[in-house]
């Protein structure tokens, strides 16, 4: 038997109150899912400045109650872990009042950290071992410190090169592990420090001919190559720099 038209009616009615609900719920939810799905960067910025502000609430508490080194281990922690670089800064200074003791053990532990992958670990260690110079306790570790330094050398070039190269000059460091390391940091291309170590070479070394390196890192655009070229007069005949200044400047090679 078919329905009339106030059947359908009611059946429509009826279909229309059952689906309503489902709709609105099933709108809500997808709205509730864009919603949360909206907040998942906000979620985890705000996660992430909570690791952050845990992180420098240690490092303060860590600085608070730093009263000097009383081991080794306590000197590598504080390499790795202590940030920013303005709180290293301080406790590093304590390192000249540290016992006997922990200086004589911690020195070989920085002078391998000098050889280290890590840039801030590398020159950290050597900041401590730069304070320790100061001490009279370091005579003994004297020869161990260069051959460290010519290890830290020939790694990738950090600012404080600038500092170390420097004092090599000053001190005339004529060791031959200095020698071959400033030798090979000036053979390297990709180094901006390898005119300054080849510029130290030839201080501490007047036999050492460094002219043949300076035309090629030149010739091959070193990063520094404009200011080489000024250079050149101070490490071969004046005629012979003027010439290769002269070319360049024809040349439009300045460019």
């Amino acid at each position: 038997m078919g329905f009339s038209a106030g059947g359908w009616l009611r059946l429509a009615r009826r279909c229309f109150l059952v689906l309503l609900p489902l709709t609105i719920v099933t709108g809500w939810w997808i709205d509730r899912s864009r919603q949360l799905k909206a907040l998942e960067p906000q979620e985890r910025s705000l996660a992430e400045l909570r690791t952050q502000v845990d992180q420098l609430q240690a490092r303060l508490h860590q600085h608070r109650t730093f009263d000097g080194f009383d081991s080794t281990e306590e000197v590598l922690d504080v390499i790795a872990n202590t940030h920013p670089a303005h709180f290293f800064d301080l406790q590093a200074q304590e390192f000249i009042k540290t016992s006997d003791e922990v200086f004589v053990d911690a020195f070989p532990a920085l002078l391998q950290l000098l050889g280290d992958l890590d840039d801030i670990k590398r020159e950290r260690a050597w900041t401590l071992l730069e304070l320790a110079r100061k001490s009279h306790r370091f005579e003994r570790f004297e020869q161990d410190y260069l051959v460290g330094l010519s290890v830290m050398l020939r790694q990738p070039s950090l600012p404080a090169f600038r500092t170390i190269l420097k004092w090599l000059r000053e001190e005339n460091i004529k060791d031959e592990s200095i020698k071959q390391a400033l030798t090979e940091k000036m053979r390297d291309d990709d180094d901006p420090y390898a005119p300054l170590a080849g510029y130290t070479l030839a201080a501490l070394h007047p036999d050492v001919d460094i002219a043949p390196r300076l035309l090629e890192m030149i010739e091959r655009k070193h990063s520094q190559w404009r200011y080489i070229l000024h250079e050149l007069p101070k490490y071969m005949p004046a005629d012979e720099a003027k010439q290769w200044q002269e070319t360049y400047r024809a040349k439009g090679k300045f460019e």
